[in-house]
C-alpha cells in the first residue's frame, strides 16, 4: 500500500488548459513578433493551424469511439458467455 507521502496530487484539467493556453498565446505572440507578421497574415496561418487541430480532433475522436465500441462488444461477449 503506498503512503499518502508517496503519492502526487493530480493536476486539475482547467489548469492543464489555462497553462497550455497562456504558453501556446505566448509562443503565436513571440513568433509574430520575431517575424514582423501583420494581424492579418497572422490571422490566415492561426486559422490554417485550426484546421489541423480540427483535423486531429476528429481523428482522435473517431479513435476513441472505435476503441469503446470495441471494449462494450467484447464486454457483451464475456456477458453472453457467462448467461
Amino acid at each position: 500500500m503506498k503512503k499518502v507521502q508517496d503519492t502526487q496530487p493530480v493536476r486539475p484539467l482547467s489548469l492543464r488548459i489555462r497553462d497550455a493556453r497562456s504558453e501556446i498565446c505566448a509562443s503565436i505572440t513571440q513568433s509574430a513578433q520575431k517575424h514582423n507578421i501583420s494581424y492579418s497574415i497572422l490571422e490566415l496561418i492561426i486559422c490554417d493551424v485550426l484546421h489541423q487541430v480540427q483535423d486531429g480532433t476528429k481523428a482522435e475522436v473517431e479513435q476513441a469511439q472505435l476503441t469503446y465500441n470495441q471494449q462494450v462488444a467484447e464486454l457483451q461477449k464475456i456477458q453472453n458467455k457467462e448467461e
